[in-house]
Formats: C-alpha cells, sequence, structure tokens
C-alpha cells in the first residue's frame, strides 16, 4: 500500500497549495525562491486579516506579519512584493496604504480602514507594501517605530495630538507590513541599541544573495509568466481565503503518525 498522500483543494478553492500556485506563477520573474515565498505568506496573512486567530497564553493572536525582504541592490526584492501587493489591491476590499506616511498620516490612515464582519464585528486593517523600506521610513523614527512595535500586538491604541480636539482611537488594529530594502541601508536605519528593542524582535529578515539572472528572452519563462489561468486560480482563492465566511478561532488538531490505530 502506498504511503503517499494525494492532497485535494479545499472546499471552495482551485489550487492545493495557495502558495505553491503563487511560486509556479511567479517563476519566470527576476527574484530569488525566498522572496516569492514570504510575499506569498505575507499575501494571505494581509487576506486574512482579523478574521482568523489562535488563543495563546491568554490572548488572540492574529496572523499579521512585518516581514522584510533583504539583499543587494538589482536582486528582484520588489519584483516579489509588487505581486503580492497586486493580489491585495485586486481583492478590492482590504485597505492598501500609499508608500510614503509619515507617522501622524500612517495612524491617520489605520483610523480610516475600517472592515466590518456582518453586522457588528469592526477592526480597523491597514496592508503596506513598501518596495524600499527608506521611503516609508527615511531616517531612524524612535517614535514611529514605537508606534508599530505596539501596534503589532493587536491591541486598543489611542493618541492624542495638539492639533486634533478629539484623541485618535483605534480599539482592534490590525498592520501587515511587507516592505524590500538593502543590508546597508538597514544597518544604516538601526542603530546598535534598536536591535535590542522589540520592533526588530517583530520582523522576520529574508536575506538573499542567489543573483541568478532571468534571461529576458526565455519564451518557455514568459509563458508560464502569463499563465492567465494560474493567476485567476491564485485570485479566486486568495478571495475565498479573505471571504468573512471564515471568522473564527483557528483549532489544531494532532497528525496520525503512521504507526497509529485509528479509531
Amino acid at each position: 500500500m502506498s504511503n503517499n498522500v494525494i492532497h485535494l483543494p479545499s472546499p471552495g478553492r482551485k489550487l492545493h497549495s495557495w502558495v505553491a500556485g503563487f511560486l509556479e506563477y511567479t517563476d519566470g520573474i527576476q527574484s530569488p525562491e525566498p522572496f516569492r515565498r514570504w510575499a506569498a505568506i505575507c499575501a494571505i496573512a494581509g487576506a486574512l486579516e482579523r478574521k482568523v486567530w489562535i488563543r495563546s497564553q491568554g490572548s488572540e493572536l492574529y496572523p499579521n506579519l512585518y516581514v522584510f525582504l533583504v539583499g543587494p541592490p538589482g536582486l528582484g526584492k520588489s519584483n516579489a512584493l509588487h505581486e503580492c501587493e497586486t493580489l491585495w489591491r485586486e481583492l478590492g476590499t482590504h485597505n492598501v496604504a500609499p508608500v510614503s506616511l509619515t507617522k501622524a498620516a500612517f495612524i491617520d490612515e489605520l483610523s480610516k480602514a475600517t472592515r466590518t464582519i456582518g453586522q457588528s464585528k469592526i477592526y480597523n486593517s491597514l496592508l503596506v507594501a513598501v518596495g524600499e523600506l527608506g521611503a516609508l521610513i527615511p531616517g531612524y523614527d524612535p517614535d514611529f517605530f514605537n508606534a508599530l512595535t505596539y501596534l503589532y500586538d493587536g491591541r486598543h491604541y489611542e493618541e492624542s495630538r495638539r492639533t486634533i480636539k478629539e484623541p485618535i482611537v483605534i480599539h482592534d488594529p490590525l498592520v501587515n507590513l511587507l516592505a524590500c530594502c538593502t543590508p546597508s541601508f538597514l544597518t544604516t536605519l538601526m542603530p546598535v541599541q534598536a536591535w535590542e528593542q522589540g520592533f526588530l524582535a517583530r520582523v522576520i529578515i529574508i536575506y538573499s544573495d542567489d543573483t541568478t539572472q532571468i534571461k529576458p528572452l526565455d519564451l518557455m519563462d514568459e509563458v508560464k509568466r502569463q499563465d492567465e489561468g494560474l493567476r485567476l486560480a491564485l485570485l479566486h482563492d486568495i478571495k475565498e481565503i479573505a471571504s468573512e465566511t471564515h471568522y473564527r478561532k483557528l483549532q489544531f488538531t494532532k497528525r496520525p503518525q503512521p504507526n497509529e490505530q485509528l479509531a
């Protein structure tokens, strides 16, 4: 008897694996596989927002991510990011932030980025895709980083300013951040003490220096890259993933071992 397991698509889905489908669709672009894989993971996290969660250490954990794609110039970091951002925008329901924002403008965008589940559940979710991290944060800004650190935990956020009468109150915030930069910019942006503080503890840094070049006239890659059927399947499934019908706490079940008896 074969031990191979045939994985069928989930109900309502077209692809067996959304991440594998994304990697196949983007195989012809100039961007290392780790960047494309994490762009896919970020796309899913952004689509889910606060609609699913797990319970851990007495609180809810949501699938928000801060991910930096880090590598030398010309490696294709922004190519992978562009594919994620395009899918976020094609959802047609999610809030994607402008590239260049001050800290105050960022909070304003988040406060406007309201989302509703059914008729009652309201939260604020902002998706941020930045091809050059310096466009969002041109220099070390402790106030901005502290705000991002606090928002990562998805808890009640409140801010008062002298320029407004009423404080900004965001009860249930969520931010997904995907950004690109070079190693030299990251080390310049972050002073030594920042590497021991809360913000970078929340960032997943994906590094690659794979300089494999895509042949510009490789027709096979071009045909694969333009696979409209696969693109439509990816878009269909990420809309299904983003659907509010999946609003629920996630449960984990133990995977049976080959020698275990099933009741």
